[in-house]
């Protein structure tokens, strides 16, 4: 979705494939400015299905031009999650229904898989049916993505994609890190410890300056 204008313009591709709007009258609307562009393409997708991918990079400033097109057409779209943002709560309101996609079971990614293979003669099967739901997650266009690799790519550990990969949530680690340099400060202080009270000093003032930082970041992540 990010940014806007591109967004708008592949809206308007699609509205050309589907009929909607003549090439020549693309030609104009390919050259507005996007909040101009939102407000043109209120007309062609009345009457549309618009489905809208990876919505949760949406922002507060993309958001009223957005609402200029989907106002006018059922809407479709795509997050992974939605962000918590307070700016963004009229925008999210206007879908009425919330439906959650589970990740494909083994057993349907690797069908999936196997099916978008136009040649799969001389691959080891078995090493890439343990490979694929791992490293897809179950997402389905990761696991397409993936078929599209394993076209030239001699074998599974090659395959990577970011759908597989785990992420570790490092917070608590981080409070118990920020918990035990406060303890040590007093402990320190009971036993008349100058040395290790001026380290724990120290290094309580860098976890205040570490967590100036991390929070701001978050709410980058989340505006």
């Amino acid at each position: 979705m990010a940014p806007l204008k591109a967004a708008l313009q592949e809206i308007v591709q699609g509205l050309i494939k589907a009929g909607q709007v003549q090439p020549e009258e693309a030609a104009g609307l390919l050259r507005l400015p996007g909040p101009s562009l939102s407000q043109s393409l209120a007309g062609p997708v009345r009457d549309c299905i618009l489905v809208l991918d990876r919505l949760d990079q949406v922002t507060p400033c993309m958001a009223p031009a957005l609402e200029s097109v989907t106002a006018e057409c059922v809407t479709v779209g795509l997050v992974t999650e939605i962000p918590s943002s307070s700016k963004l709560t009229r925008f999210w309101w206007r879908f009425q229904k919330k439906i959650t996609l589970q990740p494909l079971s083994p057993a349907d990614s690797k069908r999936l898989f196997w099916s978008r293979l136009a040649d799969p003669i001389g691959l080891n099967r078995k090493a890439w049916d343990r490979a694929i739901p791992a490293r897809s997650g179950g997402n389905p266009m990761a696991i397409l993505a993936l078929a599209e690799q394993a076209q030239t790519a001699p074998h599974p550990s090659d395959l990577q994609h970011p759908a597989g990969r785990r992420e570790m949530d490092l917070t608590p680690g981080l409070l118990l890190i920020g918990a035990g340099v406060i303890a040590a400060r007093f402990i320190a202080l009971g036993l008349n410890d100058v040395d290790t009270y001026i380290l724990a000093g120290v290094g309580g003032a860098f976890f205040v300056v570490a967590r100036y930082f991390i929070y701001r970041l978050l709410r980058q992540r989340s505006a």
